[in-house]
């Protein structure tokens, strides 16, 4: 796995941890429309649940085989931040892919993630 960035940062204000890793490889090194067995981009989130770590995917573009035509996606976590003013700090990641780009904004509960808002354009 490469990643290619992580954060250990308290989201929730409960003072116990939470773990964000961003992971991202290309046989190619770009983002082409083809697609190499074993490319992948993952963000995911660890979290301790009842003393265990629990481990949740936020966005992940993962090939097991070759592709010519996929549009493969990279994911990139960008940061944390307190964007609806709830004391809880939200995930912020964006992606691209080789015709487009966008961002996606991410509420954090337990281990339950969900999009609560995004933009992006491209073809």
């Amino acid at each position: 796995m490469q990643l290619t960035r992580i954060l250990r940062v308290d989201l929730e204000g409960d003072g116990v941890d939470e773990v964000l890793l961003a992971a991202s490889y290309s046989a190619s090194g770009d983002l082409l429309p083809s697609t190499a067995a074993g490319d992948y981009s993952l963000v995911a989130l660890r979290t301790l649940v009842g003393g265990a770590v629990q481990t949740t995917i936020i966005d992940q573009d993962i090939y097991l085989t070759a592709a010519e035509f996929a549009a493969p996606t990279e994911f990139a976590l960008r940061g944390v931040a307190d964007l609806n003013g709830d004391g809880t700090l939200e995930v912020l990641v964006d992606y691209g892919y080789y015709e487009g780009n966008g961002l996606t904004v991410y509420a954090v509960a337990g281990s339950a993630v969900t999009a609560v808002l995004g933009a992006g354009c491209g073809a």
